[in-house]
């Protein structure tokens, strides 16, 4: 498990425990943008139930895709659903 994921995997972000002062922190320490960490987490959350979605976020963490492209297919999926 990478650092980042360690990070999305822990209950305060899992369940949306962390404040703004918490995802800075982390932001910083990652480097990367609080949007960035928004993403990630919104991408756990869809890949929690969505395989293929599940599946890309992996690709991402191996460095096969950009956390942006999971991003984007999370929102084309949505968009897909209404």
């Amino acid at each position: 498990m990478t650092n980042i994921d360690h990070f999305v995997e822990s209950p305060e972000v899992r369940y949306g425990l962390t404040s703004a002062k918490t995802r800075d922190k982390f932001a910083k320490l990652f480097k990367l943008s609080n949007k960035t960490i928004d993403k990630i987490r919104k991408i756990k959350e869809v890949a929690s139930k969505d395989a293929k979605i599940a599946e890309f976020w992996q690709e991402a963490l191996e460095g096969k895709r950009s956390i942006q492209a999971v991003y984007d297919k999370v929102k084309q999926r949505e968009a897909e659903k209404q």
